[in-house]
């Protein structure tokens, strides 16, 4: 492989050359950067329940209590104290089997345990970078694939709050990339263990149904339900309190300014809330709209895979991924992570003499929407934006919570497109190599 890549090398023109090493420095120093921001965080103390590692600190908070002390008891005193206020609801709220694959730095201090937790994080996305671009044909389009993952704001904004979304987004990933290679089992066992993690992946099972990988199907449901079940048998003294409290009240979309997903857009213009006046007393067609949206656009994704089982499953996971962000019923900015894959495909796709200028465009437009959102880059660099003036402006409040939706959307469509462009055909280079 090492002689290959070189011999690909050797051929790229002087010209491309240069932008091949302008974009691979310019990525490092994006990361270097970000990276140095971090680490001067986590040692100067900023670190904890409002700083570095907010996300993470829930759950090594959580992994540390179990399974002698209750893990849910802050989350349901929030619940109840801030019923619907999306500024709070911040504390463990995931299946309890996340506190077990989180046990093993239960015993470091938290400081130490957010120090590894950053760096598995940037090896799963770089891991997941590798595996995307193995989809682009030239050094150049994975070149500019990695400056994009380099200076994401939803990139960092999950290394930074020590989301789970990237180990995740790193199993999907993988899963397509398993069934490529005919490893159903792995695939599916991947995606079981990640839905049981976050119930996000087990999107993945409906096209494996849908691909008849019947196999990979099964081995998912097993997968993730043993780990559920040990994740109720182990992990604290009040894990049955995540179905009698906790998952309900997370089926309730927030009316939060940043949640992104088009549940969260119907929420914010037809119920009332906290940040807004009420546009419209439609509180059922909130409810239902949404459902059917995500129902629609699931449909539409499944619908244009070649028969399902001629389609390529590294591809397919592709589309599905970057289709999360709109269909969970709560999409924070960082959720916006799963759609990074498709955006690095699209901006390849404005390299590409065969693609059609309004395919460009659609790419384009995905990418400026999601990289110059004021509402993304206020989340990692507060002096560009402020969630108050966000909540206090009606016309700002609505204007940047859709702007990113819309993103969303169209690079899910330009993913769609390109599947169906002859040199976009989803034959990944994964099944030459097997």
């Amino acid at each position: 492989m090492a002689v290959g890549s070189a011999t690909r090398l050797a051929r790229v023109e002087p010209r491309r050359a240069v932008m091949i090493s302008v974009c691979l420095v310019g990525a490092a120093a994006s990361v270097v950067g970000e990276m140095i921001v971090l680490l001067r965080e986590l040692f100067s103390g900023e670190a904890g329940d409002s700083g570095l590692g907010q996300d993470f600190y829930n759950l090594w908070f959580a992994a540390r209590s179990s399974p002698q002390e209750p893990i849910y008891a802050k989350a349901i005193a929030e619940f109840k104290q801030y019923p619907g206020d999306p500024i709070h609801l911040a504390q463990f709220v995931y299946p309890p089997f996340a506190a077990l694959v989180v046990k093993p730095l239960a015993g470091l201090p938290f400081a130490g345990a957010e120090a590894v937790w950053l760096l598995i994080g940037a090896a799963c996305l770089a891991a997941a970078c590798a595996v995307a671009i193995r989809c682009l044909e030239s050094p150049v389009e994975r070149s500019l694939a990695i400056v994009l993952a380099a200076t994401a704001p939803s990139t960092w904004w999950s290394l930074q709050q020590g989301q789970m979304n990237v180990p995740l987004l790193l199993c999907m990933l993988a899963a397509g990339v398993a069934l490529e290679k005919r490893r159903d089992l792995l695939a599916g066992i991947l995606v079981g263990v990640a839905a049981a993690v976050k119930i996000y992946p087990g999107i993945l099972i409906v096209y494996f149904i849908w691909a008849g990988r019947w196999r990979a199907a099964l081995a998912a449901v097993l997968a993730g339900g043993i780990c559920t079940l040990a994740g109720f048998v182990l992990a604290g003294s009040d894990a049955l309190d995540y179905l009698r409290v906790v998952l309900p009240n997370q089926l309730v979309p927030s009316t939060g300014y940043d949640n992104m997903g088009l549940p969260g857009v119907f929420q914010r213009f037809f119920v009332p809330n906290v940040f807004d006046s009420q546009v419209a007393n439609l509180p059922i067609l909130a409810a239902v709209a949404p459902k059917l949206g995500a129902l629609l656009l699931v449909a539409v994704t499944l619908a244009r895979e070649p028969g399902g089982r001629g389609a390529a499953p590294v591809w397919s996971a592709l589309v599905l991924t970057a289709l999360l962000p709109l269909i969970v019923t709560t999409a924070w900015p960082a959720t916006a992570i799963y759609a990074m894959p498709a955006l690095w495909v699209a901006a390849a796709c404005l390299l590409r003499p065969g693609a059609s200028l309004p395919t460009k465009a659609l790419s384009a437009s995905a990418i400026l929407l999601l990289y110059v959102s004021p509402l993304l880059r206020g989340t990692v660099y507060p002096p560009l934006a402020s969630a108050a003036a966000i909540r206090s402006h009606d016309p700002v409040f609505y204007v940047w919570g859709l702007d990113v939706t819309l993103g969303l959307l169209l690079s899910w469509w330009a993913l769609l497109i390109l599947r169906e462009v002859p040199r976009w055909s989803g034959r990944s280079t994964f099944a030459a190599e097997s």
